[in-house]
């Protein structure tokens, strides 16, 4: 604590100066910390102040000073100001949301298709490390797997986050593929597996590369660009596996 000392100077008289005015001096000379105040008399005798007070200064007898406690309220404009910042700032977030969350019709089919694509290349990765004959081709449906199964995660929590549907099997069409690739063994399966995943890979690949260049919501577009990238280097991996 430390008294507030006038020093050499005669205690100004306050009374005739506007409340309104001796409350802004105080506001700003000591913003949240009246409590930590005190205000004395010439001879040191000191009177502290509660939070939330001004102190009116009367000059009474050119040695003393008096204090006065009276209820300190905020001024006026602060409280409709704070309120108006609030408002700007969550009208700005509701917007950012907003556009984050917008999806357009080529955005849902981009996901009906991609997220059947991904599955299958994960069941069919998986179909290559049991039923492959040769390592390379065990090597690559692991690679298949891991890799489509975190874009899988991906899309789906972009996907529900805006408000799409995400399925959870494969349909009728991916599932009678993957039913005739369980079908075969051996270098016939291998063969198979290459000309499939090639296949779906370029499918998808096309895509993705549509989705980042015109696509509507913007993480979508993000995650197709990234996307993108994997499906070229998986597509490098099964070309090299027919030389």
């Amino acid at each position: 604590m430390y008294p507030m000392r006038f020093g050499e100077r005669e205690p100004r008289d306050f009374s005739q100066e506007a409340d309104q005015d001796l409350s802004l001096r105080t506001a700003a000379y000591m913003p949240g910390t009246l409590d930590a105040w005190k205000w004395a008399t010439l001879e040191h005798e000191a009177t502290a102040l509660r939070p939330h007070q001004q102190t009116v200064m009367h000059h009474t007898d050119g040695r003393r000073v008096c204090v006065e406690r009276q209820e300190f309220h905020p001024m006026p404009y602060s409280r409709p100001t704070t309120r108006l910042f609030l408002a700007a700032t969550l009208s700005l977030a509701g917007l950012v949301a907003a556009q984050a969350a917008t999806v357009s019709d080529e955005d849902k089919a981009f996901v009906a298709k991609v997220s059947q694509g991904g599955m299958y290349e994960v069941e069919l990765g998986k179909l290559a490390e049991d039923k492959g004959a040769r390592q390379d081709i065990k090597d690559q449906g692991n690679t298949e797997a891991h890799d489509h199964g975190l874009v899988g995660d991906k899309l789906k929590s972009i996907a529900t986050g805006a408000g799409l549907s995400f399925p959870d099997a494969l349909n009728a069409e991916f599932q009678g593929r993957l039913d005739r690739m369980k079908g075969l063994s051996g270098a016939a399966f291998d063969s198979a597996y290459v000309k499939d995943m090639k296949a779906i890979h370029d499918a998808d690949g096309a895509a993705f590369a549509k989705e980042a260049s015109s696509g509507t919501n913007p993480d979508l577009k993000s995650f197709a660009t990234e996307t993108h990238r994997i499906v070229q280097r998986h597509l490098g991996e099964l070309s090299a596996k027919t030389k």
